[in-house]
């Protein structure tokens, strides 16, 4: 009987740890989406669909895949989603930085070009 009571507790301590895990990852999935929703925005808000609309649209997607693993208490599934998603608006920004950046450096040699034409045309 000894062997069955301590099969019985380590049956019922390893039922609450994973109780326990299941329960934190709740919040962390939350936390994970909301963080992932704000990098999203930000992303909208900075334009990037001008640049990179289908990282920003794959992002989307992705966040409102998480919101629906969260209603299905999926959390784990949630939790990736929304990592996926923070990931995909993130390189849609850093693509759109990018963008940017060579669209002005464009105007710059474009500028360059036409005032050493100045110049040369003044040195005449």
């Amino acid at each position: 009987m000894k062997t069955f009571n301590h099969f019985r507790d380590i049956s019922i301590t390893v039922a609450a740890a994973i109780f326990i895990v299941g329960c934190a990852n709740i919040p962390a999935s939350k936390e994970r989406v909301a963080v992932s929703k704000v990098t999203i925005g930000n992303a909208v808000d900075e334009g990037v669909h001008q640049f990179a609309p289908l990282q920003l649209k794959s992002a989307l997607e992705k966040i409102d895949a998480a919101e629906q693993a969260m209603a299905d208490k999926d959390y784990l599934r949630a939790r990736r989603l929304a990592e996926q998603a923070q990931a995909d608006a993130q390189l849609a920004t850093a693509m759109a930085h990018s963008a940017k950046a060579q669209k002005v450096a464009r105007e710059l040699q474009e500028n360059n070009l036409v005032l050493q034409q100045e110049i040369e045309r003044k040195a005449q």
